[in-house]
């Protein structure tokens, strides 16, 4: 073989075994070769191919001007690259890096051409997923924060130069911690993309979604009708959606949003306003019962700010230790012996500004901002404490036990941990919850509740009756006690006097004690003691002492002069009707 020969096999091994795809022309366009790559590429062999056009390869995504514009370049130039959408012999679409080469004999005639190209579908398809992921929330595939910053400020500037208006609206799911931390991740999240999925029903498809993170939402609604009335419509039917049902991996969910509203222009010019009144506006929303949607005002701006800064000072003062909070002491009275048998424990916040910050503001408070946990944390230590200080004058004590503390994977074992750590019996701590530790999770709130009753905690069922209470829940709890809400006490109407004689009978038949709650005059206290209630708290008795008056109280028999005369009268009243 000479050097001529040797040279021409080796330009065909090179054809071959070049990693990029080759076919040759003639100048009519017919294919006359292609190497190995592309064949490996297009999924077409040579025998396919030789005698076509490369129009075989055509996605159809390209019209006739994309490929007039690559020729008269070819012709011009003898050269054109770019980005072509081909399709292989599998009808599967793929995007090449493509160059044509025209081939000129010595006068300059056109021989042929000679194709290259490179298959860059996979880089492509990252490429597009990092831009993706740059502006879209991957759980929910809605607009992330930071698309929807871009979009709102060129709608801001679009409504500028329509004099349109446009609204956000600041969307959070309610109590969507709880069923996170009940239900798991899974569910939450699978609860987040069907709740994504219905914002998508509820809009125009011009609106704008987004996930602010977790459990919130915004959304954008652009070139609106100059009144409020549409606005509305369209939060309320967003409120409806959500308040139905959810069917999420086997569990039956029950769901409701709370929705802020802020308008361009009038409650705000800029992206950062806008956005802080919508949420300024949900905050509203959630104080006004969750469940509903509010417009940003004025007032609500002041509210609001009280609000925040009413919450930065509970952090704070949690932070600092408890210093700020008080424990009162309410007592319980045994009706049948006017004495006192134990107390309950009610927390206060002094707070240095403001003075004596009413419970149902701050409790409230810290239940939706995620600090009960901690407050009620300092509330155990603290009782703890004072019982140890009492020493052989203590009495047990009831603490309020918030769903968020209960639902804690180590509540009894911390529990157990800070009143050890005082020397304290944990019969000498009972455990008041309410219906919402169970209403979610039953099957692990009775382990929880029977693990602490092992332990050695009484434990009491505050506020029957006033939620979703069922015999069925209540036969089923290890309890000790059961309180009868105020509500009944309070309302000496025949149906309220007859769910109290029920309630008694019902507490005897299962071996708890029945507490009466808001006992506040003698004719209340008359009939409990005469339905066989054995336990009453109220006003009658006394109002929640400062601990200094605790001990004085005890020593005068547990209740005062007056109240002794009271009872007594009680007494021989109903050994007289007996």
């Amino acid at each position: 073989m000479d050097n001529k020969e040797q040279l021409q096999a080796l330009k065909g091994k090179a054809f071959d075994a070049s990693g990029e795809g080759i076919l040759i022309t003639d100048p009519r366009g017919v294919i006359l070769a292609v190497n190995k790559k592309f064949e490996e590429i297009t999924g077409y062999s040579s025998v396919d191919v030789l005698g076509q056009t490369p129009r075989i390869l055509a996605s159809g995504r390209h019209d006739e001007a994309f490929y007039r514009d690559m020729w008269d370049l070819v012709m011009e130039q003898g050269l054109w690259s770019g980005l072509i959408w081909n399709r292989r012999r599998t009808g599967d679409e793929y995007l090449e890096q493509f160059s044509i080469s025209a081939v000129y004999a010595r006068d300059g005639t056109v021989e042929g051409y000679i194709g290259v190209m490179r298959d860059i579908t996979d880089q492509k398809l990252q490429e597009d997923r990092i831009k993706y992921l740059a502006s879209h929330d991957v759980l929910t595939g809605l607009l992330n924060r930071h698309a929807l910053d871009t979009r709102l400020e060129r709608a801001i500037l679009h409504a500028k130069r329509r004099q349109a208006r446009l609204a956000l609206m600041f969307l959070d799911l309610d109590r969507f911690k709880q069923i996170n931390d009940i239900l798991g991740h899974d569910v939450g999240d699978e609860l987040l993309k069907t709740v994504a999925q219905r914002l998508r029903e509820c809009v125009r498809e011009e609106d704008t979604i987004a996930r602010q993170g977790g459990d919130e939402f915004i959304l954008l609604l652009e070139d609106l009708e100059d009144n409020k009335g549409s606005i509305a419509h369209t939060a309320q039917r967003i409120i409806d959606s959500l308040a139905k049902d959810f069917e999420i991996m086997g569990c039956a969910l029950s769901a409701s949003a709370s929705i802020g509203i802020a308008l361009y222009p009038e409650n705000g010019h800029t992206q950062a306003e806008l956005v802080k009144h919508a949420d300024l506006a949900m905050y509203h929303a959630k104080a006004s019962g969750r469940g509903n949607f509010q417009f940003f005002n004025a007032e609500l701006d002041a509210q609001v700010r009280q609000n925040v800064a009413l919450e930065s000072d509970l952090r704070a003062a949690i932070a600092a230790g408890g210093q700020q909070f008080v424990l009162h002491y309410q007592p319980k009275i045994n009706l049948a012996t006017g004495r006192v048998v134990s107390l309950e424990a009610l927390i206060r916040w002094h707070h240095p500004q403001l003075g004596m910050v009413p419970p149902a503001e701050f409790i409230t408070l810290a239940e939706d901002v995620h600090l009960i946990t901690p407050l009620s944390r300092w509330l155990v230590g603290e009782v703890a404490a004072q019982i140890t200080r009492w020493g052989d004058d203590a009495l047990p004590v009831a603490i309020n036990i918030s769903p968020a503390q209960f639902r804690q994977a180590n509540f009894v074992e911390e529990l157990l941990e800070i009143t050890g750590s005082h020397g304290v019996p944990p019969g000498m701590i009972e455990l008041e919850i309410t219906e919402g530790v169970f209403i979610n999770d039953m099957e692990n709130a009775i382990k929880t509740l029977q693990a602490a009753r092992d332990t050695g905690f009484r434990v009491a069922l505050d506020d029957f009756g006033t939620g979703y209470s069922s015999l069925r829940y209540l036969v089923s709890l290890p309890i000790d006690v059961l309180k009868i809400d105020r509500s009944f006490v309070s309302d000496q109407n025949q149906v309220c006097m007859a769910i109290v004689r029920f309630l008694v009978n019902l507490g005897q038949e299962l071996g708890v004690e029945i507490v009466a709650e808001g006992v506040e005059t003698l004719e209340q206290a008359h009939y409990l003691y005469k339905a066989g209630c054995t336990v009453g708290q109220g006003y009658l008795f006394s109002r929640p002492l400062p601990v200094a008056d605790v001990l004085p109280f005890l020593r005068e028999t547990g209740v005062t002069d007056r109240h002794d005369q009271d009872i007594e009268v009680m007494h021989l009243t109903a050994r007289a009707s007996s």
